[in-house]
């Protein structure tokens, strides 16, 4: 189960990697992002805040911590989201895929805000 009571991740800087690894808690600092390097930097904190244990039951290539760029960001949104349907909603598996696919969802639905906006700068 995760735990309610861990602190959240701060809006500003990314947190430390023994933060929560809930979604509520790093909501705001995705929505927050200003640049796609920023986006990378927060994604990888999350990444980071993941146990070893917690990882251990996700699937490989959802629980990985490496992250390449911001390219890799959607990809392991959707592995998640995947992984997430196959799973039983109340098992300890489910509950962190949930997590783990609502925040990579959020954190590719802001690259491609930052993506979209950035090209519009081109254009002007």
């Amino acid at each position: 189960m995760i735990p309610k009571d861990s602190p959240p991740a701060s809006a500003v800087t990314p947190a430390p990697a023994a933060a929560s690894v809930r979604y509520a808690d790093w909501k705001g600092q995705i929505q927050m992002a200003t640049d796609l390097d920023q986006l990378v930097r927060i994604v990888r904190a999350y990444l980071a805040g993941w146990r070893p244990e917690q990882l251990a039951i996700l699937p490989l290539a959802v629980g990985a911590v490496a992250l390449s760029g911001s390219e890799d960001i959607a990809a392991r949104a959707v592995l998640a989201a995947q992984a997430e349907l196959k799973a039983h909603p109340t098992s300890p598996d489910g509950e962190f895929l949930r997590e783990m696919s609502l925040t990579m969802g959020a954190a590719a639905s802001r690259l491609r805000y930052l993506t979209t906006m950035r090209s519009r700068e081109r254009v002007r």
